[in-house]
């Protein structure tokens, strides 16, 4: 898991098989989130768009803590088995959000 500030970040990882790479930021009323990721290498991975609280309890699932096998996520600003997307999100209300990039099996497609 990753925290990140306000302004430019160009990020470039390695994320192996069964594995997942969170960015958590907090976002204000007024706020764009600009998300432009794309697969360099490898096959298909899902990306969502979520909140801290849901990949919380994501987290607690995939660990075996918590019996929950779905995800809560903006379906507008995520793909499953894809290798790319892009949008812009407008906020409307004070969050923090997660953009997360699954390469697990956990939920979504298979990688």
């Amino acid at each position: 898991m990753y925290n990140l500030d306000y302004g430019t970040h160009d990020i470039k990882i390695d994320i192996p098989g069964n594995q997942d790479a969170a960015y958590v930021f907090s976002i204000a009323p007024g706020d764009k989130l600009i998300v432009d990721l794309t697969v360099v290498d490898g096959g298909p991975v899902d990306f969502y768009l979520t909140n801290k609280t849901a990949y919380d309890v994501y987290l607690a699932s995939a660990s075996g803590s918590l019996n929950f096998d779905s995800l809560y996520y903006v379906r507008d600003y995520s793909r499953t088995s894809t290798g790319m997307i892009g949008y812009t999100y407008d906020s409307l209300t004070k969050n923090e959000l997660v953009v997360l990039v699954d390469n697990t099996g956990h939920v979504g497609e298979v990688p």
